[in-house]
């Protein structure tokens, strides 16, 4: 019984860790690319503004 459980404990804990890791991989992509996103937004007429006064 107690063999059982650890064995289903230890396959459960296997399953987690990497959805866990995919989890936090996805929030860290789509983060990277929101601020990539907003970057380009700022620099993009940062640079306009620059040539235009140059």
């Amino acid at each position: 019984m107690v063999r059982k459980t650890r064995s289903h404990t230890y396959i459960t804990s296997s399953i987690n860790i990497p959805y866990f890791a995919l989890a936090t991989l996805v929030k860290l992509f789509s983060l990277g690319k929101f601020f990539a996103e907003s970057w380009l937004n700022f620099h993009i007429p940062l640079h306009a503004l620059y040539l235009l006064f140059t």
